[in-house]
């Protein structure tokens, strides 16, 4: 998959928890969360219900479900990590540090060039926040999706034969010979689903995201993409670890900041001592100059 390529700023953060930052710093990764398990309700869906009037446009409501159904899928074999390019925002202190969290700090160049070169994890994308271009957007790969499924099935989905329950169905002969436009059916729809993975609501436009997008897939035999489960802020998230350095000492990692209400020197020393046990170097730790009273 190829999107358009652009510089990210110098240093992304990453907003987490005490516990979220242990792990980061032990493991030497970060979590991509399944899309249905951020914090926007409408994550992965945003684009698609602009998509949903101009496919209307283009094809039979009869077929429009069905293609529905086939982006859903594709969403759910993508995750992000998710960055922001301020290190002491007031929002992403209330949303992700807990209320007495961390912000830190990564060289972005080396993040890209670890996760798109080295180890290809996936890509690092800011998110577009532009009502007027995510609708022109949706215009286009509507136009896409709907090509290449006519492409497919000609008449539409009625022109499938039934079954004895009366639902349109491809019969296993049938599937033989439709089985290549099919994959390149649903490979055109998964590219068009990452790509609209970078569009969200306005209203989130603050955060100014950037998020490393990569795969999650529960079907894949390979170890390295199979998710794992964890506790998020509203119960269970699909996740994968994805590692971003070889080693301690070459490092992303810049800086830490500590999060408004904590105790800068007591942290300052716990950080140290992580640090130098851990074989960070080089790591500048500061401290919020948010005047938020946590508690």
């Amino acid at each position: 998959m190829a999107t358009e390529v652009v510089d990210p700023p110098k240093i992304l953060w990453h907003y987490t928890t005490a516990s979220g930052l242990l792990g980061i710093l032990r493991e030497g990764a970060i979590r991509a969360t399944g899309l249905s398990y951020l914090n926007d309700i409408t994550e992965g869906k945003y684009l698609r219900g602009l998509m949903r009037e101009p496919i209307e446009h283009l094809t039979s409501k009869d077929d429009l479900p069905g293609i529905e159904k086939l982006f859903e899928s594709a969403y759910r074999r993508f995750g992000a990590a998710c960055f922001c390019p301020d290190g002491d925002l007031l929002s992403q202190w209330r949303g992700y540090s807990g209320g007495g969290g961390f912000a830190i700090g990564f060289k972005s160049q080396l993040l890209r060039q670890f996760w798109e070169g080295e180890s290809w994890q996936g890509f690092l994308r800011p998110v577009e926040y532009s009502s007027s271009t995510s609708f022109l957007r949706a215009v286009v790969d509507a136009r896409e999706v709907t090509e290449e499924y006519h492409r497919v099935f000609p008449g539409g989905i009625n022109s499938l034969r039934k079954d004895k329950e009366g639902k349109r169905v491809i019969y296993e002969s049938e599937f033989e010979d439709m089985k290549g436009d099919i994959a390149k059916l649903f490979q055109k729809i998964e590219y068009l689903a990452f790509n609209g993975a970078l569009h969200k609501d306005e209203h989130f436009s603050e955060e100014r995201e950037w998020r490393l997008l990569t795969f999650i897939d529960s079907k894949t035999q390979d170890d390295e993409f199979a998710p794992d489960v964890g506790v998020g802020r509203q119960g269970l998230t699909i996740y994968r670890r994805i590692a971003f350095q070889s080693s301690f000492e070459s490092s992303p990692i810049c800086e830490i900041r500590t999060g408004p209400g904590l105790d800068d020197e007591s942290q300052v020393r716990a950080m140290e001592v992580l640090l130098d046990n851990l074989g960070y170097e080089g790591v500048r730790i500061s401290a919020s100059r948010v005047p938020l009273r946590i508690g």
